[in-house]
């Protein structure tokens, strides 16, 4: 066996902690033992490797034509490359990198090797043969089938670049063109397929921050280009285009995705050659659409600059900006810009959240841009002031997923997510995602519909969350205006210096959040790690947050602010497991029916000094959590009351005093971490209907 040994640090030369995984490509026979391909793990403690049990780590040597894969799970980032043992002991450092090639994960056997190859060799020798013995007449016939072949391809070809012409982007010689930064560049050149792929030119070359390019929104040209060429184009025949970004692409427009632009897959080499950057503007735009928008999109890195707006924004808040009066007859509503058009016929809604709605009928269409909407007449059915929400024919993404990419911005005010208005961002997953924000001022996150029910069965997956000590607000902000969001999943979503807090979610229901941790804010918490809050009587309902908590924080939690804050009264079936920071004690704020650890019966929290006199219909466990002197007062004892108890904690600085007789005597007192279970047995058989302590 080999010993394994050395340090291992971070990218900054910090001793790493975690785990790594060997697994062998294939079984191996050393004489003595069968090695399988069951995963061995190690353990990294301030940079050490270490078996798992404390002792020395070693391995068994890798015979010549086999390999082992490691994937290095440190600081909460996986990393996988391939390796030989040596037979000899080594430093983790000098273990050299190979190719997986030839040494898949589950490879076959050697002699299984050797039949394919001997297969492979005879495959060679009968086509060498086949290819002899052809015949003039039958290589007369290949050779007038290919030409029809590129005849037909060459057409397909005329028919793209003639349709791009005339939509007011350059052609020629299959190249679209355009500069960046005053440099002609070629931007796309097609493949000449038949559903269109295309391929974003060549690499922009050094740092693209404060760079611009002069063609605008030309992957919606690219998508509108794979409609040419397949002859029709829509969500329900998934005729999408691929476009596959080679390089670093600056635009100084959003690209504006519609529902013509369902099926659209956007494909790259890795976040760091191919991106995606706008420094002007949003990155990408999602505003309008007939039908919802599906989008796949892989290792590709989306973008904004210092002074770039949002890198993906779904939906726009319309209001008001001319009140309607209750009674009033209506014929238009003057209204804020509108990101799109709207038809003839169509429906909008005048809406104040929780409050009132009324629906509209247009009279003609209105284009994008316009300020005014014609409607059809009516009264006003209340007062909506400037401002009221405004909600059009909604845009939509739904069944989407973003896999293994970076969204990035550089603007302390923009979001890398946001949605707004009267949208839907429904069914869509975010897995192995680099979520990158700058320290800013905005939810890195951020949801905010006009109702609910538009944010739904979305999952964020083995994700990494950087906030660069952000403390003025939450990564993630999920709050409808009214109604409920629905099966939202955090899973394996690593947070990274997030003093604003972690995940915030209002008028939540069926949402779950798992291995969620936060690391490295160094001072104190400005935001409640975890926050599930009512939206007017919409409160957070069957809930779950698991062995989620922060980490390496030595600052701990400012005035008001919890670890987990769940606070109204008439939630239900809220559970939290394992979500207890090392070294010290979680704080939490608590109301209606949570559940810690599988057990109790509902929290109330009591933060305001002064009395607070308890009800038998208060949840059994009673957090007081002030720095100022609080008194409680124990309900009457009726026979109702048989079996009543109370657990109250004190986790504040302040003194909690008993007002109520406890086992004989009155005013007992709890200073900070102090605990009293207090019972009754409601009856005069025993006690004679007294409060005790147990």
């Amino acid at each position: 066996m080999t010993l394994i040994t050395g340090t291992i640090t971070d990218s900054a030369g910090a001793p790493a902690n975690g785990r790594i995984e060997f697994v062998q490509a294939q079984r191996l026979d050393t004489g003595y033992s069968l090695v399988t391909q069951t995963v061995a793990t190690a353990q990294v403690v301030d940079g050490q490797i270490r078996a798992l049990d404390g002792s020395p780590f070693d391995m068994p040597a890798n015979p010549e034509g086999t390999a082992v894969r490691l994937r290095e799970i440190l600081g909460g980032r996986t990393f996988e490359w391939w390796t030989q043992i040596p037979a000899t002991d080594a430093e983790y450092r000098s273990l050299i990198p190979v190719e997986p090639v030839g040494t898949p994960l589950y490879a076959p056997p050697p002699w299984l090797t050797d039949v394919f190859a001997a297969r492979g060799d005879a495959l060679t020798a009968s086509g060498a043969a086949v290819a002899s013995a052809s015949s003039a007449a039958s290589a007369k016939s290949a050779a007038e089938t290919a030409r029809d072949e590129a005849v037909a391809v060459g057409n397909t070809n005329d028919t793209i670049m003639a349709a791009v012409a005339s939509n007011g982007v350059s052609a020629f010689a299959g190249v679209l063109s355009s500069t960046i930064d005053g440099e002609a560049r070629p931007i796309v050149r097609s493949r000449g397929r038949a559903h269109g792929v295309f391929r974003i030119g060549e690499d922009y070359g050094g740092d693209p921050t404060g760079a611009t390019v002069s063609t605008t929104s030309v992957l919606a040209a690219f998508a509108d280009a794979a409609a040419w060429a397949s002859g029709s184009f829509n969500s329900q025949t998934s005729k999408g285009a691929t476009v596959v970004v080679d390089g670093i692409f600056l635009v100084n427009s959003p690209i504006k995705l519609v529902s013509a632009h369902s099926g659209l897959k956007i494909l790259g080499n890795g976040r760091t050659s191919s991106r995606l950057v706008n420094n002007t503007t949003d990155l990408i735009q999602i505003l309008e659409g007939s039908m919802p928008i599906d989008v796949f999109a892989a290792n590709v890195s989306f973008e904004t600059g210092a002074a770039g707006g949002h890198v993906l924004s779904v939906g726009t808040d319309i209001t008001l900006t001319s009140a309607l009066t209750s009674g009033a007859a209506v014929t238009s509503l003057v209204v804020s810009p509108l990101p799109a058009s709207i038809a003839s016929g169509a429906t909008v809604s005048t809406v104040i959240p929780n409050v009132s709605q009324q629906d509209w009928t247009t009279t003609a269409a209105v284009a994008a841009g316009a300020t005014s909407i014609p409607v059809a007449s009516q009264t006003a059915n209340t007062n909506y002031p400037i401002g009221s929400y405004v909600t059009p024919p909604s845009a939509a993404i739904r069944t989407s997923k973003f896999d293994h990419c970076r969204f990035l911005t550089r603007n302390p005010a923009s979001s890398l997510i946001r949605q707004r208005g009267n949208s839907n961002f429904l069914a869509t997953t975010f897995d192995t995602c680099d979520l990158d924000r700058a320290a800013g001022t905005v939810p890195a996150v951020d949801i905010q519909t006009v109702s609910g029910s538009l944010h739904n069965s979305n999952l964020w997956l083995n994700c990494w969350a950087h906030g660069h000590n952000t403390s003025a607000a939450p990564f993630f902000y999920l709050r409808p205006r009214s109604g409920w969001y629905y099966d939202t999943s955090f899973v394996n979503v690593t947070g990274e210096q997030n003093g604003g807090g972690f995940i915030h979610l209002y008028a939540c229901d069926a949402v779950i959040i798992e291995n969620c941790p936060d690391w490295d804010y160094a001072p104190a918490y400005a935001g409640s790690l975890f926050k599930l809050a009512p939206v007017g009587s919409a409160v957070c309902n069957n809930w779950e947050i698991t062995n989620s908590f922060r980490l390496a924080n030595a600052g701990g939690l400012g005035a008001g602010v919890f670890d987990i804050e769940a606070g109204s009264a008439t939630q239900r079936n809220g559970h939290i497991f394992g979500c207890k920071p090392p070294g010290v004690a979680p704080v939490y704020s608590l109301n209606g029916d949570v559940k810690i650890d599988g057990e109790g019966q509902g929290f109330k929290t009591i933060t305001a000094a002064g009395t607070t006199t308890l009800t038998l219909s208060d949840p059994r466990n009673i957090v007081v959590n002030t720095a100022s002197a609080v008194t409680l007062a124990l309900p009457a004892v009726t026979a109702a009351a048989l079996g009543r108890e109370f657990n109250v904690v004190n986790v504040g600085a302040g003194v909690v005093t008993i007002a109520t007789t406890v086992s004989g005597t009155a005013g007992r007192t709890l200073n900070q971490w102090d605990r009293m279970t207090i019972r009754t047995d409601g009856s005069t058989a025993l006690f004679g209907r007294i409060w005790f302590m147990v």
